[in-house]
């Protein structure tokens, strides 16, 4: 569950990836929030960092930003997607269609703010 009073959302991948097999400097990457069905909520973007040591080479596809206000309703269920285009213009297409996920997230239930209702404390 994650509680409607929160917008901020932190989401990161790493990509894995090698010189005998390099993620193309050209692949655009986005996170879209899609609900239980799988239809298109929003986008919410993507910093895309290259992290290359002696060891590793790694493509950090990252999002740290306020969701779109009214983006979660309470009580439905949700995903967050990561979607690779060849380049830019197919990310856009593969965005409004919510589909060319490599990844997906576990789903999860924006939860309403809290309501009326009576607290009883024990003991008094």
């Amino acid at each position: 569950r994650v509680s409607l009073q929160t917008t901020r959302l932190e989401i990161e991948a790493d990509v894995q990836n090698s010189a005998a097999c390099p993620v193309p400097a050209v692949w655009a990457w986005s996170w879209l929030l899609v609900d239980g069905s799988g239809a298109f909520v929003a986008n919410l973007g993507a910093v895309v960092t290259t992290v290359v040591t002696a060891t590793r080479n790694v493509v950090n596809v990252a999002v740290a930003d306020d969701l779109p206000a009214g983006a979660l309703s309470a009580g439905t269920t949700y995903k967050l997607l990561l979607v690779r285009g060849d380049d830019q213009a197919s990310l856009e297409t593969l965005i409004h269609s919510a589909s060319g996920a490599v990844a997906t997230t576990a789903s999860f239930i924006a939860d309403a703010i809290p309501h009326d209702g009576i607290l009883t404390l024990t003991p008094a």
